[in-house]
């Protein structure tokens, strides 16, 4: 299945197993799912939330500062 990537106004397509879910896509990618949350097609999700052909995730940055 494929799945649209997009991070920093920069998209790729990844092919994933049928039945993964949010959070195996960020274990396999060695991301740091602290700094970020998910949307999937737009909408805030849980990370457990298995992934369906042709959903966009996009990572959103977390700003900190004072």
């Amino acid at each position: 299945m494929r799945v649209q990537w997009v991070t920093d106004n920069q998209a790729k397509f990844l092919d994933i197993p049928d039945g993964q879910t949010v959070q195996d896509v960020i274990d396999a990618h060695d991301v740091n799912d602290e700094t970020f949350f998910v949307q999937v097609n737009g909408n805030l999700v849980h990370p457990k939330t298995v992934l369906k052909e042709g959903d966009e995730l996009r990572f959103v940055g977390i700003i900190y500062g004072g």
